[in-house]
C-alpha cells in the first residue's frame, strides 16, 4: 500500500489537535509492505455486535512527513522490527448481521 502527498495538519501535540488549535499545513507520504502469512483468526462477540476475520503478519513502513518548519523521515538504513501487523475485515453495529 502506498500513499503520496497526503495533505494534513501538524498541530504540534495531541491536546492542541483535540481543540483544533493552531496548526501548520503539512504533507505525508508512506509505503507499507505486508509479509505473506497464513496465520488467520476469526473473532466474534455477538453481545456487542462485533466480528472480525483477520490475518496476523508483519509489515515494513517507510514514512516521510513535512511542514514549512520540519521534515521527518524513517531511517531507511536502520533495522526495522515489526512488532505486530493485522489485515482483515471487521463488522459492527448496524453492519453486524
Amino acid at each position: 500500500m502506498a500513499v503520496e502527498g497526503l495533505a494534513l495538519e501538524d498541530y504540534g501535540d495531541f491536546v492542541n489537535s483535540l481543540v483544533d488549535g493552531p496548526s501548520l499545513a503539512g504533507v505525508a507520504s508512506f509505503r507499507i509492505e505486508f509479509s505473506k502469512s497464513a496465520d488467520k483468526h476469526r473473532f466474534r462477540y455477538a453481545p456487542e455486535k462485533w466480528w472480525a476475520d483477520v490475518v496476523f503478519n508483519e509489515a515494513r513502513v517507510q514514512w516521510v512527513g513535512e511542514t514549512a518548519a520540519a521534515h521527518f523521515v524513517t531511517d531507511l538504513d536502520g533495522e526495522q522490527d515489526s512488532l505486530f501487523a493485522e489485515v482483515g475485515h471487521e463488522r459492527n453495529g448496524v453492519y453486524f448481521s
